[in-house]
């Protein structure tokens, strides 16, 4: 990263149920990537429970980031009215 231009990207890796993964992290000041976010919820996916990470953007600088499968999430909007995503824009 060049911290003067305020660009550049980060290498992640981490261990993951056993595999190895790598991801790449785009950065613009303190802008961060949604792609990289939305890797993550794919590869964190629980297919047996449909369990995954949920969001709440609140369209400016604050994401809120839950961990529910879709009668939860369902849940929470209605209590809350806040609405969940399963990606980042």
């Amino acid at each position: 990263v060049d911290m003067e231009s305020g660009m550049g990207w980060k290498e992640v890796t981490f261990v993951f149920e056993g595999c190895s993964h790598t991801l790449r992290a785009e950065l613009i000041y303190d802008w961060f990537d949604p792609s990289f976010a939305n890797a993550i919820a794919e590869l964190t996916e629980d297919n047996q429970t449909g369990k995954r990470l949920r969001v709440y953007f609140d369209g400016y600088q604050v994401a809120y980031v839950f961990w529910g499968d879709d009668a939860w999430a369902r849940e929470f909007s209605r209590a809350t009215g806040l609405r969940l995503t399963d990606r980042l824009e």
